[in-house]
């Protein structure tokens, strides 16, 4: 029997593209989660919240075409109308159908119109008008400050980004993209300003370090409409600046130039049509080449298939002569067949999982050997996936929503309390890549590592049946905890805090007290937390408080093997 053809990327779930990343494209999703590619982001990913070519293209028809004086002799806008028809190559016959007196959005054959123009929008936004600037169209027919620089609702590919630069997954990011959709994401995951530096001219360079950079080399929307003086000639989108602007930005080519030589390159909704985009492979080629094969894979597209673009950077970035020997081979290991939103979503789960997987290996455990490591990331890929299943919907709401509920077990880990202010913030498992997590310093007293075993042991708890682990609802009283519910028990609320310091806020906020039956509090570290009793017990209950708790590391620290590990969590907590 044939084999199935693989999903296509239209259509591909977020749990298909995590098990593309588990083993095909394990070589990709290792270099992410290292911090080793830059990113490279076209206009595909803002489709959904800016206006994409074909609407652009449409718009300058429409403006072009409502301006034409039909009493008029010469008139510049219908020969500027007839100049992007002619750009188009409809042939006579089409051509002959189209009455330019009348709406565009009534003329035949329009989609064939946008489709041909699509490939060739640089060099519409390049027709000029007598008296007018050379970026007229762009900035009065496309209207740049409504298009582009004023949306403030990222989309699902923009929070994932935001997420990854905090996860220290992608430092830096090239975009030709002029809405500034990426910078309102960090902004709204992030308290902190210090996260990203944006460049667009060469002084942007020189503005401090930042963990993440993003180099904006066709301009800002946002920075043109704010300061049109100094950014409106940054922004590139006319077929002459796009052929000449290796030599007039020069800082910028050189640092997207120079990023094609260091990095590994992930392109996103990036067609690769434009002659600037070819030529700084070309250069970076001529500079140091990459070998082939290379791993991980030097150039990456998320596509449903390498198209022409796509080839000629391929052939760029290898030779010509490594391309056309192994092409069959290169073209499958730089394709991966997902578009932004579900790639993103995965990538983000993937590399969450890979850094508490990391924080795993770091636990103090005398009698958990490789193998019994290798068991308890086991339960971290199972709950991972869990999460998977429930991203295939809306998935802007899926990751609002994980960016949430991540920030809230996180701060009651830490603090045992959610500042209200802080809704919808955040908070990394660490800073830079995950090479760093073993050296890093604060795995003493952080609390990540004992969280990531306690999430561990629940994930095995759930693969074998033992449980069903849902996250409190939101809004409800018990946010912030873990519902584990058993054939025993209906459900119990699982807190997962750092030390008697987060106890205490939690049981000063009355999330939980001495005498609730249905809680657990799991504490990362220290001595098992005394809870203020309350000041009655029910009739009829003698010993224990009915409050249960357990130290991980006292837990991780005593056992003997995993299975004894397992059932001290078991006995425990279910």
């Amino acid at each position: 029997m044939p084999a199935a053809n693989p999903p296509s990327a239209l259509t591909v779930s977020v749990s298909e593209v995590l098990r593309t990343l588990d083993h095909e494209k394990s070589s990709l999703a290792r270099g992410i989660a290292e911090g080793r590619y830059a990113l490279w982001l076209g206009s595909a990913i803002s489709r959904e919240r800016v206006a994409d070519l074909s609407d652009v293209l449409l718009r300058v028809l429409e403006f072009l075409q409502v301006n034409v004086d039909p009493t008029a002799t010469g008139c510049p806008f219908k020969r500027a109308l007839d100049e992007a028809l002619a750009l188009a190559e409809l042939g006579d016959g089409v051509r002959a159908t189209i009455d330019t007196s009348t709406s565009v959005r009534t003329w035949p054959h329009l989609d064939a119109i946008l489709h041909n123009l699509v490939g060739k929008y640089s060099s519409v936004l390049d027709i000029s008008l007598p008296g007018q600037p050379p970026d007229y169209l762009l900035w009065t027919a496309v209207d740049i400050e409504m298009t582009y620089g004023s949306s403030k609702n990222p989309d699902c590919e923009h929070m994932c980004i935001a997420v990854l630069i905090h996860e220290g997954a992608f430092p830096e990011i090239a975009s030709a993209n002029w809405d500034g959709l990426i910078e309102e994401a960090v902004h709204q995951i992030s308290p902190r300003d210090d996260l990203m530096r944006v460049c667009v001219l060469p002084k942007d360079f020189q503005e401090p370090t930042r963990p993440s950079r993003l180099l904006k080399f066709h301009g800002c929307a946002v920075r043109a409409v704010d300061d049109p003086r100094t950014y409106r000639d940054a922004l590139v989108g006319r077929e002459s600046q796009i052929t000449n602007w290796p030599n007039v930005s020069t800082m910028m080519r050189n640092q997207v130039v120079d990023l094609a030589t260091t990095r590994p390159t992930l392109m996103i909704g990036l067609s690769g049509q434009d002659s600037d985009i070819r030529d700084v492979f070309s250069k970076a080629r001529q500079l140091v080449p990459w070998p082939w094969p290379s791993d991980p894979p030097a150039q990456v597209f998320a596509e449903d298939a390498i198209a022409h673009n796509q080839s000629a950077i391929l052939r760029l970035v290898y030779g010509a002569d490594a391309y056309a020997a192994a092409r069959a081979n290169i073209d499958s290991g730089a394709l991966v067949r997902a578009y932004g939103k579900p790639l993103l979503t995965a990538i983000v789960l993937h590399t969450v999982a890979q850094k508490l997987k990391a924080l795993v290996r770091t636990v103090e455990a005398p009698s958990l050997d490789d193998s019994g490591l290798d068991e308890l990331e086991g339960g971290i890929t199972c709950l991972r996936d869990q999460v998977a299943r429930l991203a295939d919907g809306d998935r802007n709401s899926f990751i609002r929503a994980f960016i949430e509920r991540e920030g809230r077990l996180v701060a009651i880990l830490q603090a045992g309390a959610l500042d209200p202010a802080t809704v919808g913030h955040y908070r990394p498992l660490s800073r830079g890549s995950i090479g760093q997590i073993p050296i890093e310093p604060s795995n003493a007293t952080s609390g990540f590592r004992e969280f990531a075993a306690a999430l561990a042991l629940l994930g095995l708890a759930e693969s074998d049946g033992t449980c069903t682990i849902t996250l409190a609802p939101r809004g409800s009283a018990n946010e912030g905890s873990v519902e584990v519910s058993t054939r025993a028990r209906a459900s119990v609320r699982l807190f997962l805090v750092v030390d008697e310091a987060a106890v205490a806020r939690l049981t000063a906020t009355g999330a939980v007290s001495d005498a609730d039956e249905d809680a657990v509090i799991v504490y990362a570290r220290g001595p098992a937390p005394r809870l203020r009793r309350t000041p009655t017990r029910r009739k009829g209950r003698l010993g224990r408080p009915t409050l249960r708790t357990l130290g991980v590391a006292e837990a991780l620290e005593a056992c003997v093997d995993l299975p004894d590990l397992r059932r001290r969590f078991k006995e425990a907590v279910l």
